[in-house]
């Protein structure tokens, strides 16, 4: 699976009601519990939200950022998706062969 990266923007006047919270948060336990959450949470300092989402391709990963409640309601203003080129030992931290 492709990692991507996907930086959401949260709204400054809308918020979360207790019951909109629980449904994002059983989305995200639903999401890791299936092996598409790799990583989520609020940037410091400022009003963003990281999700990493392991999928096939970047239309799928989308599908999976739409499903949440918060973007559903609109807490989520607007996200952007990045697939994301992982440096590792595995492809030599993608220095040229």
């Amino acid at each position: 699976m492709i990692k991507f990266v996907a930086l959401f923007e949260k709204s400054k006047e809308k918020t979360a009601s207790n019951e909109l919270l629980l449904r994002h948060v059983a989305h995200l336990k639903n999401l890791k519990k299936v092996n598409h959450l790799f990583l989520c949470g609020p940037l410091r300092n400022s009003n963003k939200v990281i999700q990493i989402i392991l999928a096939d391709d970047i239309e799928e990963a989308e599908k999976y950022l739409r499903m949440d409640p918060f973007t559903a309601e609109g807490i989520f203003e607007t996200y952007t998706v990045f697939e994301l080129n992982e440096a590792n030992d595995n492809n030599n931290w993608l220095l040229p062969s």
